[in-house]
């Protein structure tokens, strides 16, 4: 073995690492991301931030299917129809006492009852400052 990685290798206290030392240990953020139908982004969009409850967030456009496939009338003949459809995905960030009311806000403007509504998931997130 290389005597400098063995020196390396050794512990030292003094460069342990110490969760509680860390500002954006403390921190309790959450990433919601949301992926639904295009059509509803703009109105989804518009209710989120007129809560005033997030801290930043994104847009992007995805493809995908789930249980759906490609079932859905409205995208037969499209050039999705065979594989992915066109869905959008919304990531913002938020402390965690607002979780429940952004995500109740994203539930009630994009569910529409059918298949292909879209997917909810939540995140645990940690920013560290630089």
């Amino acid at each position: 073995m290389n005597p400098a990685f063995a020196l390396s290798r050794q512990k030292d206290s003094s460069t342990k690492y110490h969760p509680q030392s860390r500002p954006y240990a403390r921190a309790k953020m959450k990433s919601i991301l949301a992926i639904v139908r295009p059509h509803i982004v703009d109105r989804l969009l518009n209710e989120i931030t007129a809560l005033n409850l997030i801290a930043d967030g994104s847009v992007a456009a995805v493809k995908g299917y789930g249980r759906q496939k490609n079932y859905l009338n409205e995208y037969h003949g499209s050039e999705y129809s065979m594989a992915y459809l066109p869905k959008v995905l919304v990531k913002v960030h938020t402390e965690d006492e607002h979780v429940d009311r952004i995500i109740a806000t994203i539930i009630s403007v994009a569910r529409t009852g059918r298949m292909g509504d879209g997917k909810i998931f939540l995140l645990d997130t940690h920013t560290p400052e630089v």
